[in-house]
Formats: structure tokens, C-alpha cells, sequence
């Protein structure tokens, strides 16, 4: 009997700190929850990449890259984005380093 009360108790905390953990993490996790959070367009993503780190000026050093990609893109959908208008622009970054972001892969 005290090994089933054990086993029961083991399983209601287990679920119970689950439940905590979740309404807890406060990270964004996707595109969709960042749009349908604040209702503001999303105009790009850029993807980490390995070769990030190496240089700093990565569409110069690797211009058919994703990265490079990306940041055309989004200069793309910046420029039309702010036509003729006044309109303030909201920039989200990583506050961590790129070789501690890339340790991620």
C-alpha cells in the first residue's frame, strides 16, 4: 500500500511541476506566436548560421547564402513597409552573444 501511495504521489508532482514549468516559460518559441502575441507584422526572420561567428560582414563573405538571404529580405519588406509614411520601426535581438546563440545547434 505504501508503494502505490508512493507511486500515485510520484505521479501527481511530476504532472503538478510540470504545470508549473509551463505557465512559467515565458520564451517565444515561434513566428506565429510572436505575430498573434502583439499584432504587429513580422517582416523577416534571420536564421543562425555556423558561419556567423567568422565574420563580420557575413553577405559580403557569402552572398548566396540563407543568412544573406534573409537580411536582403527583410531590408526588401522594410523599404516597402515604410513607404511615404512615418512610421515607427521595432527591432527584437538576441541579448546573448552569437557563439553562446550558436552553441544552440
Amino acid at each position: 500500500m505504501i508503494l502505490g501511495i508512493g507511486f500515485v504521489a510520484g505521479i501527481v508532482l511530476n504532472f503538478f511541476l510540470l504545470g508549473i514549468l509551463y505557465v512559467l516559460n515565458n520564451k517565444i518559441t515561434s513566428a506565429k506566436e510572436l505575430e498573434t502575441g502583439t499584432q504587429i507584422p513580422l517582416l523577416g526572420m534571420i536564421p543562425v548560421s555556423r558561419h556567423s561567428a567568422e565574420s563580420l560582414f557575413h553577405v559580403i563573405d557569402n552572398p548566396k547564402s540563407i543568412v544573406s538571404e534573409a537580411i536582403r529580405t527583410l531590408r526588401t519588406n522594410l523599404e516597402f513597409f515604410n513607404t511615404g509614411t512615418k512610421s515607427k520601426v521595432i527591432t527584437i535581438t538576441s541579448t546573448i552573444s552569437v557563439k553562446e546563440n550558436l552553441s544552440w545547434l
